[in-house]
């Protein structure tokens, strides 16, 4: 079945996906701040979803939450500690990543961003 084409049309912004580094630098420094690579590791066309609300996190308690991304991809992973660049500039965090998955398998993300 796959990604519906006709989503696009509600996919109005641009984000970018910052991986934390593994290479041959350490994965974080020895204060426990992880790195990043400078350049993006992938750029989506997504759906930013503005909607301040409370979510209960994986220990029980409350999190602010300012809004969910999606966006479709079949080629990049993303994990809860990478970063995501908005159209507008910022680092919100992540609180949660989400599969979006049909009967063929994996067709893109919904991360929901903290703050």
């Amino acid at each position: 079945m796959g990604w519906d084409r006709a989503w696009d049309d509600l996919l109005g912004t641009n984000v970018k996906i910052y991986t934390v580094s593994t290479g041959s630098t350490a994965f974080a420094t020895r204060y426990g701040v992880p790195g990043y690579s400078t350049t993006p590791a992938s750029t989506h066309i997504a759906r930013h979803m503005k909607k301040r609300h409370a979510i209960h996190g994986a220990d029980g308690q409350q999190v602010a939450v300012s809004g969910t991304i999606i966006f479709r991809s079949t080629s990049s992973t993303l994990a809860a500690m990478d970063k995501v660049e908005l159209a507008d500039g910022s680092f919100p965090p992540i609180v949660s990543v989400d599969t979006i998955t049909d009967k063929d398998g994996p067709i893109g993300y919904r991360v929901t961003l903290g703050w």
